[in-house]
């Protein structure tokens, strides 16, 4: 039962309970001659947690956000003199409660062969209610967007951990532990705001999808100058030839409607979430020498190239070599893997999947290769 004073009176206390069951099967007389067996043990919780913080666009804490501020300052005329002024510069939202996450897990242990193998699976799922988010308002409000509760958030996923370790015989020695998981993610509710657009406008809130889900425009590589003689939809009515084909994708009616537009052609491109992350650490002893490593990595990951990425000569940064496959005069490819150049410009460097990259990877993080001396001959060094 927990108190936070940046709720009103009425809604400040929250109660946030929690309980947990296991099963250790392998000790049920049932289980007694099945010796491969070492330890069973099934296991179930479920839990709520709450949370108080409030975050404005650039993370920055809130507080109070149950009262409406008054702001002094920009004086005005009255009967002829200068009068301090005054003004509504907050949209308090008194019904400010708890945010709550509820989660329910399901897992098994599991040792066989004397300890030699070991597995660890869960299956969770979390829900979190009446999520503390800045949920936009129109701007005849005049105010700042208030943080408001309503968002609900649903996680769902299983995570393994399989581990081995055994003495193959009085010189070698052997342990590993590989791990995987997978985690679901999706907005159940918005309040029917959405899509509400985050990072710059690279990701976004929407009903139905992942948190900040990559948001951006369809493409279908560069211009052509047959592309413009023919009237093909554009972005920018300046576009030139070696720019990002952006797709007419929907319209009013959500059919193509001959115009592309931020309102009707901009949709959910990529999740922006790394998915399978996995691990596999190996030790290997074998008389006086000894070897680990440690894998790590992410099976399924694709992420968006912006800012100084993809800007690079358009601003006289820099060009990096990659940006030497680029549309030319020269080399007019539609299929280049880079726009043509532009001082200053950024028609083609809009939120798109032009500019999303596979990002899945397994990288080694640790090798080590080492011997032991024997005591006897290190005392006499």
């Amino acid at each position: 039962y927990d108190g936070a004073s940046r709720f009103a009176k009425d809604y400040r206390w929250g109660l946030f309970p929690s309980f947990s069951a296991g099963w250790v099967i392998s000790q049920e007389s049932f289980m007694s001659s099945v010796n491969f067996v070492n330890q069973m043990k099934l296991r179930a919780s479920y839990g709520e947690l709450g949370n108080q913080d409030i975050r404005d666009a650039n993370n920055n804490p809130l507080y109070y956000n149950y009262i409406s501020y008054i702001t002094t300052g920009n004086p005005y005329a009255f009967n002829n003199a200068a009068v301090q002024g005054a003004w509504q510069s907050s949209l308090g939202v008194d019904n400010l409660q708890w945010e709550t996450a509820k989660m329910t897990d399901i897992g098994l242990d599991l040792q066989v062969l004397d300890g030699k193998f070991g597995i660890t699976a869960d299956y969770y799922r979390k829900v979190t209610e009446d999520v503390l988010f800045l949920i936009p308002v129109p701007g005849v409000a005049g105010m700042p967007t208030p943080a408001q509760n309503g968002v609900e958030i649903e996680n769902k996923g299983w995570e393994l951990a399989l581990n081995y370790n055994a003495s193959i015989n009085e010189n070698l020695n052997i342990s590993a532990r590989f791990m995987i998981s997978e985690n679901k993610n999706k907005i159940l509710d918005l309040k029917g705001a959405g899509p509400v657009l985050r990072n710059s406008n690279r990701t976004a809130f929407i009903e139905g999808e992942e948190i900040d889900v990559i948001y951006g425009y369809k493409t279908d590589g560069l211009l052509t100058q047959a592309h413009i003689d023919s009237g093909t939809p554009l972005l920018f009515s300046n576009s030139l030839p070696g720019d990002v084909k952006y797709l007419d994708i929907s319209g009013p009616n959500g059919v193509p409607d001959g115009i592309v537009s931020a309102t009707y052609d901009r949709l959910p491109l990529a999740s922006n979430l790394p998915h399978y992350p996995t691990s596999l650490n190996l030790n290997i002893g074998y008389r006086n020498f000894d070897l680990s490593f440690l894998l790590q990595g992410a099976l399924k990951q694709s992420s968006i190239l912006f800012g100084a990425l993809i800007e690079g000569p358009n601003w006289e940064n820099y060009t990096h070599k990659a940006m030497l496959a680029r549309w030319t005069e020269s080399n007019p490819d539609p299929n280049a893997s880079w726009p043509r150049f532009e001082r200053s410009a950024t028609k083609s460097q809009e939120s798109s999947d032009f500019w999303v990259r596979d990002t899945k990877y397994v990288r080694m993080k640790n090798l080590t290769f080492g011997y032991n001396f024997r005591t006897d001959l290190i005392s006499k060094i």
